[in-house]
């Protein structure tokens, strides 16, 4: 009985001619149907989204989208903004319930200041005589505080939304610390005026916030994010005089006019004469003059936010068109009433006073137009 041979493979010598790629192929089709394994079949783990860039692998193209690795999106986020390496700021009840009093205790007092100056007015400088450039300050002081108002609303919003450590909420939060901290300096100033109604009134809201406002950039700390510093200022102010854009350009401008005239208000001198109006200094001048000094400082901060995002194309944000409609306000009611003291003649015809007003038109023209036309 003749056994049958295995079968004989001959390896074939490389060649570099045209069939040598199908004579190569065929040899090693043979080769593999006779010593080579079966392969064992793959198994292929499950895509699980552990990570960022691997949460769109392996799903199906209908599938619901991973939202729980970013911030939920509302009202306060701003369109164009990252919100890549965001913590969560967890203020718990300080979000609640402190910054809609904030909001509306602000809103109250900025209304009652411009409506009714001389109700405010006699309450607060009990025994003192008011004349029309008293009311005049207190309706600027109020208009003054209209800013911060939405500030305070988008702060509560972005707290809400799990995005207060973006840079644009840490610097309203720096702003509306600063008109605490300036308004509680002014306070302990005026020992002539002082009295139980006022420090109860304009010291405990100014108390309030600045704890409040203090309290909110301590958990922002605590989150891991960089609180404001020397270096954030520097970098700032090198923002400030190197706008991207036009529109970047006049944000720009606007914000240091506002920065000079916080300034001069708030370092008003109470032994020389006014450069604004005709009667001398005396201490609610000097009180009205230097809260609304205070105020701008907060608001050039504000108006600084707008600048930024006018340099990143997002003017027209939820929260910069805020922010620009409360920065319009605030500068047309301010001109409207230096334009009722000289039309009256109780401000001073002089170029500080001219100067002033328009600052504010001009601040309150852009602001205005802006707000109506910014692309949302």
């Amino acid at each position: 009985m003749m056994l049958s041979s295995a079968p004989v493979i001959r390896r074939l010598p490389p060649s570099t001619g045209p069939g040598s790629c199908s004579l190569r192929f065929i040899s090693t089709q043979t080769l593999s149907r006779t010593s080579r394994r079966p392969c064992k079949p793959v198994c292929f783990k499950e895509n699980t989204p552990d990570r960022i860039d691997d949460a769109t692998i392996g799903r199906p193209s209908d599938a619901m989208p991973n939202v729980s690795a970013t911030p939920p999106r509302s009202y306060g986020l701003e369109s164009g903004m990252s919100t890549a390496g965001l913590r969560s700021v967890n203020l718990g009840p300080v979000a609640s319930v402190m910054y809609p009093i904030l909001t509306y205790g602000t809103l109250g007092s900025a209304a009652a200041a411009i409506l009714a100056p001389n109700a405010v007015g006699m309450f607060l400088f009990q025994n003192t005589a008011l004349t029309a450039v008293h009311k005049m300050m207190i309706m600027c002081a109020g208009a003054a505080l209209i800013p911060s108002v939405f500030a305070k609303r988008q702060i509560k919003r972005a707290a809400d939304s799990g995005i207060l450590a973006s840079p644009t909420y840490k610097q309203m939060v720096s702003a509306c610390l600063l008109n605490g901290v300036l308004g509680l300096v002014v306070l302990s100033q005026a020992v002539s005026l002082r009295n139980p109604l006022l420090a109860a009134s304009v010291g405990g809201i100014t108390a309030l916030a600045t704890l409040t406002t203090s309290y909110t950039l301590m958990k922002i700390r605590e989150s891991g994010q960089l609180a404001p510093s020397t270096r954030g200022l520097l970098g700032g102010l090198m923002s400030l005089i190197t706008p991207s854009n036009v529109i970047a350009a006049v944000y720009s401008v606007a914000t240091i006019a506002l920065s000079v005239v916080g300034v001069m208000m708030f370092t008003a001198d109470p032994s020389t004469p006014s450069m604004l109006f005709i009667l001398p200094k005396d201490p609610v001048f000097v009180f009205c003059s230097r809260i609304i000094g205070g105020a701008t400082l907060a608001n050039a901060v504000l108006l600084f936010t707008v600048k930024q995002a006018a340099d990143d194309g997002r003017q027209g944000s939820p929260a910069s068109r805020n922010i620009t409609g409360g920065i319009a306000s605030y500068a047309a009611i301010t001109a409207g009433v230096l334009g009722y003291g000289l039309a009256t003649g109780w401000a001073k015809s002089t170029p500080p006073v001219w100067g002033l007003c328009g600052v504010m038109v001009t601040t309150a023209l852009l602001s205005g137009f802006n707000w109506a036309t910014a692309p949302k």
